[in-house]
């Protein structure tokens, strides 16, 4: 039998692994926001309706806009009977989960349905993120605490905002 040699020092050539295992930390100090969950995540989905075109993006907390689609791509221009209907809508949708998927991208920030459905433009553009296979709703990290991490040497203190904490 062969013997096996282990490595003595791990390199992770992954950058979207840490995301995946939960142990990427999500971006924190807006705490006191009223719209705090809009700040908090790793990728989010934007979606823009021009009058000409359509385009979505993807976007990373750090590293900005990550991925996108338009309608105004010539291989996409060229299969579309409209740039800025509904089905090119879900055809952007479509074009750019599979551009996540092929990136390794699988979680995008939550997204509130009541606010998709109020349009039919916005809820087939998400509709074809779903279907491509994008989960909305990021996996919740895991604690930073001794148990994870044998380094750490002290135990995290969770600060409690109120009122009087409030600056503005």
């Amino acid at each position: 039998m062969a013997h096996l040699r282990l490595l003595a020092k791990f390199i992770n050539r992954n950058p979207r692994n840490i995301e995946q295992l939960g142990l990427q930390t999500y971006p924190a100090g807006y705490g006191m926001d009223v719209d705090r969950h809009k700040h908090s995540f790793i990728y989010r989905a934007d979606f823009r309706r021009h009058r000409q075109y359509v385009e979505g993006h993807i976007v990373h907390y750090k590293e900005g806009t990550v991925l996108t689609a338009s309608s105004r791509e010539n291989q996409l221009f060229a299969q579309l009977c409209s740039p800025s209907d509904i089905s090119a809508c879900a055809n952007i949708g479509h074009v750019l989960g599979l551009r996540c998927a092929m990136a390794g991208i699988h979680f995008l920030q939550d997204i509130d349905m009541e606010d998709i459905k109020k349009s039919a433009h916005v809820s087939a553009f998400f509709g074809a993120l779903i279907e491509s296979g994008i989960k909305f709703g990021e996996p919740q990290p895991i604690p930073h605490t001794f148990e994870v991490d044998s380094e750490l040497t002290y135990d995290n203190y969770e600060i409690r905002h109120t009122r009087e904490d409030n600056t503005d």
